[in-house]
């Protein structure tokens, strides 16, 4: 089916549609809700432990390859095409490469400003150090 119209034309029918995917598979997506939550434990450890540098970075990797299977087993769902627990995992082994690449670009910048936060904190006098905070 052609996304934003449905077979008779309309709009509201191609969303009639998407609604009725989303609820006849709405315990495929708690589960994959529940995967996302724990793929953020290790993250949220990392952070509550002191290396809040390090937790950007700890959740691209973990949280990028759920993430990335995520959206590519929503776009199943919305385009009405059958999605499973199985086509989930299948989705993380193939997407799992480009959560991870697509993640770490934000994650490396918030890093990056929080490294510059840091050592603006421990040297509040240095005004120069302005520049690389907006920078980031």
């Amino acid at each position: 089916m052609e996304r934003g119209a449905g077979e008779h034309g309309g709009a509201s029918e191609w969303a009639l549609e998407v609604g009725k995917g989303i609820y006849s598979n709405m315990p495929l997506l708690l589960f994959m809700d529940g995967a996302l939550l724990v793929a953020a434990v290790p993250t949220l450890v990392t952070l509550f432990a002191g290396g809040f540098l390090l937790a950007p970075l700890v959740a691209a990797l973990t949280l990028g390859p759920v993430w990335a299977g995520t959206i590519s087993v929503s776009d199943r769902i919305i385009c009405n095409d059958p999605a499973s627990v199985r086509t989930f995992v299948a989705s993380l082994r193939c997407h799992a490469r480009t959560g991870v690449v697509l993640s770490l670009v934000p994650a490396a910048i918030v890093t990056a400003l929080l490294g510059t936060l840091l050592i603006l904190k421990s040297h509040p006098n240095e005004h120069w150090l302005f520049i690389p905070l907006f920078v980031d």
